[in-house]
């Protein structure tokens, strides 16, 4: 899942998890990641060629279930990942960047 820059005044990129039906939404306030679901592709479609992201947002997406999810940051490569764009190594949920395989936590 990839993420796009949008012009908003509040909302930096967006992307869509198809596995998921899930919409990504990056807020430029404090950087901060969240997911809504469920979303089907149409409706992202519609979200990115809509007049405007945030009113779009605010009438069909804000209503919907969300999920915070925390940046993280590789010390190596210095990529910020969110968590769900990190593999798991084990099941002793140890994390490794997908650019450097660096150890994120444990």
């Amino acid at each position: 899942m990839n993420l796009h820059p949008v012009k908003s005044s509040q909302i930096k990129e967006v992307g869509y998890d198809q596995v998921n039906s899930t919409i990504h939404i990056l807020f430029k306030y404090k950087n901060k990641m969240f997911l809504y679901y469920p979303f089907t592709l149409d409706q992202y479609t519609e979200f990115l060629n809509s007049e405007s992201i945030g009113k779009y947002f605010h009438k069909n997406i804000r209503k919907h279930v969300v999920i915070e999810d925390e940046v993280k940051t590789c010390h190596r490569c210095e990529e910020e990942y969110y968590e769900e764009l990190m593999h798991p190594a084990s099941v002793d949920e140890m994390w490794f960047c997908n650019t450097c395989n660096q150890v994120l936590s444990n």
